[in-house]
């Protein structure tokens, strides 16, 4: 996936569960123009990929997702693959700020900078979900920061401590557990 400074997205590769997004599942050897998105009008300012799923962020906040549905990673309520990109229809009109994938799971940030998650994320007794808020998994209701690298994703809370210390807690990608 490649995303282009005025907000348009490219993508190349296998596309076995339509995580390119171009309305089918053939493979591209040369990167292709996302065309429904533009011809929606839709600047995205972030994409991130998961494990044959991809989430993209849009100026406005909307979200959109597409590839692989199986655990509920694209925020979906209906599991399967999804060659096209679906707009992800929250309540209460929440406008998200920043986006992460991981193996299974996608994770946003709203303007109050609470993070949600959907897919199977190792957290919840490993059941699937869409669109759920992390909730007291560092003890209090908090706010987070969220830092996407390589293979893991941190969230750690802004909120000061008894030691003034960040508590933080590591979410390992491959294995999908916290």
């Amino acid at each position: 996936m490649f995303l282009s400074d005025i907000g348009m997205i490219y993508s190349y590769g296998s596309n076995s569960k339509g995580q390119l997004g171009l309305q089918d599942f053939k493979d591209r050897k040369f990167p292709t123009l996302n065309e429904l998105l533009v011809n929606d009008g839709e600047r995205i300012i972030d994409i991130a990929c998961g494990y044959k799923h991809v989430i993209a962020l849009g100026y406005n906040g909307k979200v959109f997702s597409w590839g692989n549905n199986s655990n509920g990673q694209c925020g979906i309520d209906v599991a399967g693959n999804f060659n096209t990109p679906m707009y992800l229809d929250v309540k209460n009109k929440i406008k998200f700020i920043a986006i992460c994938c991981g193996f299974r799971a996608s994770f946003f940030m709203d303007e109050k900078r609470l993070i949600y998650f959907c897919g199977k994320s190792g957290i919840y007794n490993g059941e699937n979900y869409f669109l759920k808020p992390f909730k007291n998994i560092i003890g209090e209701k908090a706010t987070f920061d969220l830092l996407n690298t390589m293979n893991n994703v941190f969230i750690s809370s802004n909120k000061k401590t008894n030691d003034s210390m960040n508590i933080s807690k590591k979410i390992n990608r491959s294995s999908s557990t916290i």
